[in-house]
């Protein structure tokens, strides 16, 4: 139970913001345009079951972008998906990001944009 006082947003900024810098210093090897923050936090609709979302936007092509979200998910800090709130990291190229098309991960992209608030432009 949350102390009385306590906000929704109380406990993801902090986690919201320590995802981040994370991402930016474990991975600073990565080609990191754009971290947007997107889904119910960038909304400001949190829910009981509400996770943190995160789209890194790449300055790289398709086979590189696959290739450092695998990078990604095997070093994954522990805290990421042990402790709630969640934080899922989802990635796009920059061209996608820019230009979604009509597939599903390019409607999955427009709503990110639509949503998403960017903290933190390269």
């Amino acid at each position: 139970m949350r102390p009385r006082g306590i906000s929704e947003y109380d406990l993801y900024l902090p986690k919201c913001a320590k995802a981040c810098r994370e991402i930016l210093d474990a991975f600073s090897e990565m080609p990191i345009l754009q971290i947007v923050v997107y889904g119910s936090l960038a909304r400001g609709n949190l829910g009981v079951s509400s996770d943190i979302d995160i789209m890194l936007v790449l300055d790289a092509d398709g086979h590189e972008t696959a290739g450092w979200r695998k990078y990604f998910n095997m070093h994954t800090p522990d805290y990421f998906t042990d402790d709630f709130p969640y934080v899922d990291v989802r990635f796009c190229r920059k061209e996608m990001y820019d230009n979604p098309d009509d597939s599903d991960f390019g409607k999955y992209i427009q709503n990110c944009k639509k949503d998403g608030v960017c903290v933190w432009p390269k």
